[in-house]
C-alpha cells in the first residue's frame, strides 16, 4: 500500500539524526517536505541536494527556534506558500537528552529541557492537529489519511537509572500522545508515538553524554538502531490505509536487555 501520493510534510529537528533520516525517506517516496532545525547551512544544503537529485523543488528549509510560536507559524506559512496547503504529515521530532540522575544531572538545564521536549512537543501536536481537523471536517467524514508523528523514547516507558530528568519528558510525551489519539481519531487522524530505544546518531553528543561508557554499552548490546531503521518504520506506519493505525511502537536494538 502507497499512501504518499500528493502528500505534504514538517519534519522539526530535521538536519541530523532521526529527523535526516525521515526527511529523506519522505523525499524519496514523492512527499514534499518542510522541514526546521537551528542550522541554517545544513538546511540550505539540503534544499540544494534535494533539487538536484529530484529536479524540482521538494524541499524547503525553515531556520528557527521550535521552542518559538514565530517559528511554528512559520513552518505552516512555508508549506502554505512553497506547495499550496499545509501538512498531512507532521513528525514531532525535535528535542535533546540530559544526562544524569535527579540529584547528579544540572539542574540549570531542567527547564529548557521541558520547554523543548514537552511545551514544544505540545503545540507542535496542537497546531497540527488543528489544521488536519479543519482539513477532515471540508471532506465532511471521507477517510483521508493524516499522520501526526511523535518520536518518543524507551525510557519514557521504561524508567532509566542513567538520565531519569529526560526520561520524564518522554513519559510525558507518551501520555500526550495518547490523550491527543483519542480526541482526533474520528476524524481520520492518526497519533503514531515511535519510542526508540538506543538509537547512534549525533544525539548522544549534543547532549553531553559519556562517550566511553556509550561505546562500551554498544559492545554489549550492539549494534544500535539507526536513524534510517526508525524512518523505515514510520514509512511503513504512514503507508498503512486510512482505517489501519499503529499508534505505539518500540523499536529496539535486537540485543538491548533494558530498559
Amino acid at each position: 500500500m502507497n499512501n504518499f501520493e500528493n502528500r505534504i510534510a514538517v519534519v522539526t529537528g530535521a538536519s541530523a539524526g532521526i529527523g535526516y533520516s525521515i526527511v529523506n525517506a519522505l523525499l524519496e517516496a514523492g512527499v514534499r517536505v518542510v522541514g526546521n532545525a537551528r542550522r541554517a547551512q545544513r538546511l540550505d544544503d539540503m534544499t540544494t541536494g534535494a533539487e538536484k537529485r529530484y529536479g524540482e523543488r521538494r524541499f524547503v528549509g525553515v531556520t528557527g527556534d521550535i521552542n518559538k510560536e514565530e517559528t511554528l507559524v512559520k513552518l505552516m506559512a512555508a508549506s502554505q506558500a512553497a506547495f499550496g496547503e499545509t501538512p498531512d504529515i507532521f513528525v514531532v521530532n525535535a528535542g535533546r537528552g540530559l544526562p544524569g540522575s535527579l540529584l547528579q544531572s544540572d539542574q540549570s538545564l531542567w527547564a529548557s529541557l521541558f520547554e523543548l521536549n514537552c511545551l514544544s512537543a505540545m503545540a507542535q501536536m496542537k497546531s497540527a492537529a488543528q489544521v488536519m481537523v479543519e482539513r477532515a471536517k471540508r471532506r465532511a467524514g471521507q477517510p483521508l489519511a493524516q499522520d501526526i508523528i511523535i518520536l518518543g523514547s524507551i525510557v519514557g516507558r521504561h524508567l532509566s537509572p542513567v538520565n531519569p530528568i529526560y526520561g520524564a519528558t518522554k513519559y510525558a510525551v507518551n501520555s500526550l500522545a495518547e490523550a491527543l489519539r483519542r480526541e482526533v481519531c474520528e476524524h481520520w487522524v492518526r497519533v503514531i508515538l515511535i519510542e526508540p530505544g538506543t538509537v547512534k546518531s549525533e544525539f548522544q553528543e549534543v547532549a553531553g553524554y559519556d562517550a566511553q561508557a556509550f561505546a562500551a554499552y554498544e559492545q554489549q548490546s550492539g549494534p544500535f538502531v539507526t536513524g534510517d531503521d526508525v524512518a523505515n518504520f514510520l514509512m511503513f506506519a504512514v503507508s498503512q490505509p486510512p482505517h489501519v493505525h499503529f499508534n505505539n511502537v518500540v523499536i529496539r536494538p535486537t540485543r538491548q536487555v533494558y530498559p
